[in-house]
This record gives C-alpha cells, sequence and structure tokens, in this order.
C-alpha cells in the first residue's frame, strides 16, 4: 500500500520507507484473535502482543459468558489489561503471567438452560522475569556428606529454555554417578565436600537477553569432633621445663585447633606460636609450654572450628593442694588457741575450719 501510494502521487523516494514501515508497523499492531471454537489445545503468542479469545462463532444475543483463567474467575481479578466484552475476552498487553489455561462458559436461557464449556492453554513466551534455585531437601547452608541434593532452577516462561549451572564461577559439567544434569534440574548423588561453594544457574530464552538467578551457597561436610587430648591435674614442675599438651580433632573439611588461655596471669587470651616465649602452638593442635611456673596454672581450652560447626576440651593445669598443720599444738586452760593451717596449691586455695563431725 505505501509503495502504490508512492508511485501513484509521485512522493519523494526518501519518504517511501516510511510509508512502508506505518504500514507494517498498522498490519503487525492489530490483535491476534484466538478462536476456543473448534477445541484448541493451545495456542502461543510473544511477550506484549495484544489477544483476543472469542468463546464461539454465534451471536451472543441471550447468552452469559463467565471467564476463567487457571480456575479463578477474571471478574474478580482486577486485571486493567484483561477487558471481557460479551463473548470475547481481550488481553491489552500480554504478560507472563498471563499464561495458563482459559476457560469460557457460555450460557443460553430458553426451555432448558445450556452451558458450554470451552478451553484454550496460552502460552506467553518471553524472557523470564527472574530466575531462582531451590534445593531439596532444605536444610538451610550445612548438609551431610552423602546426601543426595536436588537443585531446581525456576524461571517463569512457557518459552523453550536452555539452562546452564555454575559452581564458584565454573560451569557445571555431568559426571558419571554424582553430577547429573536433568533439564533444569542440578543432582548431586553422595555429596561431599568437593560439592561445596555458590551455585547460579543462568536462563536464556531466544531472542532475549539470559536471565541470572542469585547465588545460592552451601557447605557439606561433618562437624569437629575432638578424639585426643590430655588434661587433668599435673604435679609442679621445675622451672624451664616444657610441658605439652596434644588436641586432635577430626571433621570435613580438617578443624582449625586454637587454644585459648583463661588464667590470671596473662588474662583471657588467644595463644599463637608468636604469643611470647612461654607458649607454642604446633601444626598438630599441639600446645607447648615452654617455661612452666606455678602462676601459669589454670585452665586451658582447645577449640576445634570448621564451617559445619565447633566443638572444645577443658584442659586444667593445676598443682595439687597441700595442708599443713602444726602438730604440736598446746593450749592453757582459759586462754587463746592458735593453730595454724596452710594450704598450697594453684590456683589459689581457700582454707577454712570446720567440725569434723560434719564430714562423718
Amino acid at each position: 500500500m505505501g509503495l502504490f501510494l508512492c508511485q501513484m502521487k509521485r512522493l519523494d523516494h526518501c519518504l517511501c520507507p516510511w510509508l512502508f514501515l506505518l504500514v507494517f508497523f498498522l498490519k503487525e499492531s492489530q490483535p491476534r484473535e484466538i478462536l476456543l471454537f473448534p477445541y484448541q489445545p493451545s495456542r502461543s503468542v510473544k511477550l506484549g502482543d495484544r489477544v483476543t479469545l472469542n468463546c464461539n462463532s454465534r451471536s451472543s444475543r441471550g447468552a452469559t459468558y463467565e471467564w476463567y483463567q487457571n480456575e479463578l474467575n477474571i471478574a474478580l481479578m482486577n486485571d486493567p489489561r484483561m477487558i471481557r466484552e460479551n463473548n470475547t475476552l481481550k488481553i491489552l498487553k500480554t504478560k507472563l503471567y498471563h499464561t495458563g489455561v482459559y476457560q469460557c462458559i457460555e450460557t443460553r436461557k430458553g426451555r432448558e438452560i445450556q452451558k458450554q464449556n470451552r478451553y484454550v492453554l496460552l502460552n506467553v513466551e518471553g524472557k523470564c522475569n527472574k530466575a531462582s534455585i531451590n534445593i531439596k531437601p532444605y536444610r538451610g547452608k550445612k548438609y551431610p556428606v552423602g546426601i543426595n541434593l536436588t537443585l531446581d532452577c525456576e524461571c517463569k516462561s512457557s518459552a523453550t529454555k536452555r539452562i546452564r549451572w555454575f559452581r564458584n564461577g565454573v560451569r557445571v559439567q555431568p559426571k558419571k554417578k554424582m553430577i547429573t544434569l536433568d533439564g533444569k534440574r542440578l543432582i548431586l548423588n553422595n555429596a561431599t565436600y568437593a560439592d561445596s561453594g555458590n551455585y547460579t544457574c543462568r536462563v536464556t530464552v531466544y531472542g532475549f537477553h539470559p536471565s541470572w538467578s542469585r547465588k545460592l551457597e552451601f557447605w557439606v561436610g561433618t562437624a569437629p569432633k575432638i578424639i585426643f587430648h590430655k588434661g587433668g591435674f599435673m604435679k609442679l614442675a621445675p622451672k624451664g621445663q616444657k610441658l605439652k599438651f596434644p588436641c586432635r580433632a577430626t571433621g570435613i573439611p580438617r578443624p582449625k585447633i586454637t587454644w585459648y588461655y583463661m588464667g590470671d596471669k596473662y588474662g583471657p587470651r588467644v595463644l599463637t606460636a608468636k604469643n611470647d616465649s612461654d607458649f607454642r602452638v604446633y601444626g598438630d593442635g599441639s600446645l607447648e609450654m615452654m617455661n612452666y611456673t606455678a602462676e601459669m596454672a589454670f585452665e586451658f581450652v582447645c577449640m576445634a572450628r570448621n564451617v559445619m560447626g565447633h566443638a572444645h576440651i577443658n584442659v586444667d593445669l593445676s598443682t595439687p593442694v597441700k595442708i599443713s598443720v602444726a602438730e604440736d599444738i598446746k593450749a592453757v586452760d582459759g586462754g587463746n588457741l592458735v593453730a595454724p593451717c596452710k594450704a598450697l596449691g594453684t590456683p589459689k586455695t581457700e582454707s577454712f575450719w570446720t567440725d569434723k563431725k560434719e564430714f562423718t
């Protein structure tokens, strides 16, 4: 038509393309009419298309119509893009949420009330709003070794999608009996610590830019468990003697061992190999006291940590209590009696007198 006008009125050549595009736009902007008769199993439209659903080809006189989307009455949905006019339903500009099963109920009154139901599945093809990941079974961010995990990449779009999975920014590839890619699902069989990390999925719909999900972080492993330690009471060692306390722990990933001193001499603090010349902490988790004195005696804590949790054990380093009482005490009738009692031990020991009967 645009070309015809150009030839008839001999317009300048540069105007012809504009007229052609105008006619093309008017043609494309016409609403797509979808008839629900005869039965249409499904129809697909593009995101943003104008669509008219027609319930029948007969006159609508004497008939009433009800429209439903996914079994919800459209009259109650208050969607400004959906307009009901007798036997037609107009969708002015389709969105992804317009995808679904549409039902038209036609009622005609006469000697007998006649009702007819017609259905159509409308698919709106376009870029998904936002991809998201769901993990099953859901247990937060920590999972035991050996569990089977299923990650679903959800994206609201009826169009054909291509899904790719990434862990820590690297594309996930299938592995026999370990990692399975089943459409939108990523299945981790007998998960190990190596499966831990940040997971994302990328969804690509033809003709649109890819949509990325948020990162889903989780860990697979076991919490620490202390399996070897040495504690209890120790006798006073000569000045300068070295004392060593081993501490071992299991866990996946390997736990980090940290020693804490809870005594009075240094105050609560973390012990490291660089604290001073009195303590050393080695890579195998053991604690060594370089110059043991009675002042150092107090409580030490061995703490094992990893991403799955923590465990600790208390080590009490003290000296046995020694009580000394004068054996020969002379008393004078009517005079004051002094009975000295000395208690030695570390940490500082309190002493008091009591009647022997209280312990019998």
